[in-house]
Parts: C-alpha cells; structure tokens; sequence
C-alpha cells in the first residue's frame, strides 16, 4: 500500500492530505494545506464541520463540468459557507472517467485524457496553483474519483514546488488502494452510471506510466511543471508564493523543478 495520508471522514472518497513529500533540495510538503478527494456528494454536516473546523479547510477547488456540479448541486461545504472555485477540466460532453469509454484502452484514453487538461484547460490549472498560492486555510481540490483531473492538477502543484518526482507518482498511485470503494461509489451517485456499469474495476485503475510519460515531456518541453506554470500565466512572485504554501524546510523550501 501507498504511504499516503489519508483522511478518516466517514462521507469522504479517496480522501487524502499531500502533507509529509520530500523535496528534491530537502524539507517536505506541509500537513493541512493541500487536500485532494473524490465527489463530496456523500459528505455529512458532520463531515463538514471536521474537514473546516479541524483540517482547515476554507477553499475548495472543483474540476468537474457544468453537468456533475448541476447533478449534485451544492456540496454541504459550499453550503457552510467554503468558497468554492469552478474550474472544469474537460468539456460538458465528455467522459468524467475517460477510461470509461466503450471500445477504447483505457491507457490510451488516460493519455489523450491528461494531456488534453494541458492543451485545453491550462488555464484553470494555473488558476489552481493560484488558489493554493494565496490560500490561508487549507484547499481541498476534489473532482469525481480523485484520480485524473485531481490527480493531473496535484501532481502539476507537487511538481512544480519540487516534490521528489517518485514521490508525486506514489502519491497518484495511491488511488489504486481504494478504487473499488470509488467505483461502488460512483456506482450510488447520478449521473455516472454509463460510466460505470458494465466497465471492469480494472479499467479505473491509475496508470502511473501515464502520468511520469507526461511530466517527463514537461521536464523536456519546459524544464518541468514550474516552467510550464510560467508559461501559462503564473508569476514568479505566485510561484514563489506556492512553494512558501506547500514546502517547509530545505535550503530552498522546495525549489521548483
């Protein structure tokens, strides 16, 4: 199993805090700044005054379309008061499980799926490093199963804040430890039942391949995902405000790859 710090609220879905990453240059990721999750949709009023009251929480980050936001509607966070920033990573006519569609390989789908939150929706990945950037409480990024659209987002904010890149794979990765509790739980939840049903377990899974291949080709492309953050918008005065954010300790406190 994945080292990683998941979180015991009883509505949460893969629910986990990104606290406790080496750095590259020494120190390592803080505790109660960065949260990433899965739907919010079976969080209780219980859930909701431990994730604010305890963990922190002020700022919630949604990446899921028009469409799962109107399925839902307000989660008992937005309703509690948490300011909530609407920042889809993919159309409205698209799969939020991008391996979930029918004749295609799920690997491939991921590929084309992460790769397009970059060339299509690079602007909110921006805006997200930016909410983290200039965030007092915690932010709690969320999207349907946790895995790709958060996945993609945190391991963009862990990279470019110079996570160690083994670290920021695990971290991904460690969705996989509780897939068939996301499946079962999408499973209950409308407007996600043609990506479900009838699609093995298997097919969900994260794809740590997919993930390395294209942070690798940031690191060609760009020098990795502090330049590609540059290049898209985020001053360097809000790329230094992140790593203050995330990383504690080190020479650096986490200098940018």
């Amino acid at each position: 199993m994945n080292q990683a710090s998941w979180l015991s609220i009883d509505g949460g879905l893969n629910l986990r805090d990104v606290g406790g990453m080496p750095c590259t240059n020494g120190g390592s990721t803080r505790h109660g700044v960065l949260l990433r999750s899965g739907s919010l949709r079976r969080l209780t009023a219980d859930d909701g005054v431990a994730l604010m009251a305890v963990l922190g929480v002020e700022t919630v980050v949604d990446l899921r379309t028009a469409r799962e936001v109107a399925a839902d509607g307000p989660s008992v966070l937005a309703r509690a008061g948490v300011a909530t920033l609407h920042l889809p990573l993919v159309r409205d006519d698209q799969l939020a499980l991008p391996e979930a569609q029918r004749g295609t390989d799920p690997v491939a789908a991921l590929e084309r799926a992460y790769r397009g939150y970059l060339g299509d929706r690079g602007h909110h990945l921006v805006a997200a490093a930016r909410t983290v950037a200039r965030s007092v409480g915690a932010t709690l990024v969320h999207c349907a199963a946790g895995k790709d659209r958060t996945g993609v987002t945190v391991a963009m904010l862990l990279s470019a804040v110079g996570v160690e890149r083994a670290a920021v794979v695990a971290d991904y990765t460690a969705t996989n430890d509780v897939i068939e509790q996301i499946v079962r739980g999408l499973a209950e939840m409308y407007g996600y039942e043609r990506e479900i049903e009838g699609v093995d377990v298997a097919a969900h899974l994260a794809r740590p391949a997919v993930l390395s291949a294209v942070l690798e080709d940031l690191d060609d492309e760009y020098g990795g995902a502090a330049g590609w953050l540059r290049r898209h918008g985020l001053a360097e005065d809000e790329l230094s405000a992140l790593r203050g954010r995330l990383v504690r300790g080190g020479p650096d406190a986490g200098a940018a790859s």
